[in-house]
């Protein structure tokens, strides 16, 4: 099994507004953990986060409650989180029957 993959490309310059997280791999309870930590560190360093998922091999409820926390205390803190995700079918198809596909298809 691949592990997670992740990548924060940082706003140039002077603009420290949007911070993009690129996710994929396997976003699952195996790697929840350290997804949090890393987005721990920089929740406060910009003012708003773009999350880009894609070239997920599996994603399970943790990952989504990761991102889920993260875009609420983002919103506490007065800042913005837009997530666009590209997945298969099948994982597009668990997430609605779970009653969560709001999750990544929100704007806060």
């Amino acid at each position: 099994m691949k592990k997670a993959t992740y990548k924060v490309i940082l706003p140039q310059a002077d603009d420290k507004a949007k911070a993009t997280i690129v996710l994929g791999g396997d976003l699952t309870i195996n790697t929840a953990q350290e997804l949090s930590v890393q987005l721990a560190t920089i929740i406060g360093e910009h003012e708003s986060f773009h999350f880009k998922i894609s070239a997920v091999e599996n994603l399970d409820l943790s990952f989504l409650q990761v991102i889920h926390s993260f875009a609420v205390s983002a919103k506490e803190m007065g800042k913005r989180v837009s997530i666009s995700a590209s997945l298969s079918r099948e994982i597009e198809l668990l997430i609605k029957n779970a009653g969560l596909s709001q999750i990544l298809t929100t704007e806060i």
